[in-house]
């Protein structure tokens, strides 16, 4: 009880900031930690492959993660409480939407800075974050609307394929496409239209499934939107 009363006035805002303090922490003292306290390497994934490989550094990755996670998010939780309450409280009597804005960017600057230190993070974090996509649009139709559609793989197929074919035919030296267009430099800036054009493509996929099936309901729709899905998978294999 004493130690949760010690953080009862801590905002979301201080722990949001604990974050990526862990994470240039870590990428500075990460590397020299690890073989410190018996690690073969930096863990990856909170240690959780590592315990699974060899169980007999546990205590190892436990003393890892008190040392560069828990203990810089718990310190700067703590100290930064007192600020991080007004500004808070400011933000809250201005503009919400402002509020929220400032907490996603505090913590996309922490998962950038976490993910920055190995690639398989920066993988497995977007990968999960596409799952997270994909889940809260099944949750659409199949939570808010109870119905089960299982198209939403090949909406997000056509998505991704569309978006890589075209950044591959602009910026990219390919077999297929030729030369590239656009030099690399500008992928970044393009990106956001990459990201529009696949979700046009998403859209006409959907627009395609949702003729036939408009007045269908239950198993039928089910059959056809997993038929949807399955010529988008035999089509891109093919194309392939």
């Amino acid at each position: 009880m004493k130690i949760s009363k010690l953080f009862t006035n801590v905002p979301l805002l201080s722990w949001l900031l604990g974050i990526p303090a862990a994470a240039v922490l870590e990428s500075f003292i990460g590397s020299f930690l690890a073989p410190a306290i018996g690690l073969p390497k930096v863990p990856v994934l909170f240690g959780f492959v590592l315990m699974l490989k060899k169980p007999l550094l546990i205590p190892s990755i436990l003393l890892y993660m008190a040392l560069v996670y828990v203990l810089p998010v718990t310190l700067t939780a703590k100290f930064t409480a007192p600020i991080a309450n007004k500004l808070a409280d400011k933000l809250l009597k201005t503009s919400g939407r402002l509020s929220v804005l400032i907490h996603l960017l505090i913590l996309y600057a922490g998962l950038h800075l976490w993910s920055s230190i190995s690639a398989y993070r920066l993988l497995t974090l977007k990968l999960t974050l596409i799952a997270v996509i994909v889940t809260l649009s099944l949750n659409v139709i199949n939570g808010y609307m109870g119905e089960f559609s299982c198209s939403h793989p090949g909406f997000l197929a056509l998505g991704a394929y569309g978006a890589s074919v075209f950044t591959v035919l602009l910026f990219v030296n390919d077999k297929i496409f030729g030369p590239a267009h656009l030099p690399a430099a500008l992928a970044p800036f393009m990106f956001p239209i990459a990201l529009i054009l696949g979700g046009c493509l998403a859209s006409l996929g959907a627009l395609a499934i949702a003729i036939p099936s408009f007045r269908t309901r239950g198993d039928y729709l089910a059959i056809i939107s997993l038929a949807f899905m399955f010529i988008v998978k035999s089509m891109i294999e093919n194309l392939e």
